[in-house]
């Protein structure tokens, strides 16, 4: 190692960090359009919805923790061949547990929210908001395993950089979405949920062309290919997600 340690690990550990605090401003923005706009019913039902995508997320952070460890350490032996292996297993891996959390959520939703016991019109705008975030859960997936990539092979900025892009468009759509501002229909709380979704979207086709340099520089040839499929998958449930929110435009 040519540089001091310290600096090294600031470097690497606070674009980590940051990324960390945009999603919780996110949050915040996200439950202030809600609570101020759509009212307290539907704040509630966004804030017991995000219990179960936390539970879900959890699952495929330990896809993401597990394949930075085992990558990173590959890249720190030279062993670039293996790195690029582990991290197609684990996107795949993350891609299938994806489309079974969607499926079990889809499933699940009445049990989910009678498990917490919310009241009925807590619980009605709770499945419409989580519906359309469960669908989404395999490209979400893959994206955890993609971005874990990107840190196991130290570039931590490089992620940071294009999730602020990803926030800053997600906060532009939600009061957009929520409220139908301009020729867009009025979603209500489905609007809240699609907003992060389709600025998701955004974030894996801008990876793209670097997921490419990416490969060339470390070998990792066929990384390209799998975060291409991951974004023409979240195109297509944004699609869907976007037809899901057009029939329910009038419900809030």
């Amino acid at each position: 190692m040519r540089e001091p340690l310290r600096g090294v690990i600031w470097r690497v550990a606070a674009p980590a960090v940051a990324s960390n605090l945009l999603m919780t401003v996110f949050l915040a923005v996200d439950a202030f359009w809600i609570g101020t706009r759509l009212g307290a019913t539907a704040l509630a039902a966004a804030t017991a919805s995000v219990f179960w995508v936390w539970m879900g997320i959890s699952v495929a952070e330990m896809v993401s923790v597990g394949l930075t460890a085992v990558a990173a350490r590959r890249h720190g032996e030279g062993r670039a061949a293996e790195a690029a292996r582990t991290a197609g297993d684990a996107v795949v891996l993350a891609l299938l547990l994806g489309g079974l959390a969607a499926a079990a959520g889809r499933l699940g939703l009445g049990a989910m929210f009678a498990a917490m016991h919310t009241p009925a019109p807590i619980a009605a705008l709770g499945r419409e908001y989580l519906g359309l975030y469960v669908l989404a859960a395999p490209v979400l997936y893959g994206y955890f395993a993609v971005d874990a990539t990107f840190r196991a092979a130290g570039y931590t900025r490089t992620p940071f950089l294009i999730l602020l892009a990803s926030v800053a468009v997600a906060l532009a759509l939600d009061p957009v979405l929520i409220l139908g501002l301009g020729p867009a229909p009025r979603l209500g709380i489905a609007g809240a949920a699609l907003a992060p979704m389709v600025a998701s979207t955004t974030l894996t086709v801008a990876r793209i062309p670097l997921a490419a340099w990416a490969a060339a520089r470390f070998g990792v040839v066929g990384l390209w290919w799998v975060i291409a499929a991951t974004a023409t998958l979240r195109g297509v449930a944004m699609v869907g997600l976007w037809r899901l929110g057009r029939w329910k435009r009038n419900v809030v």
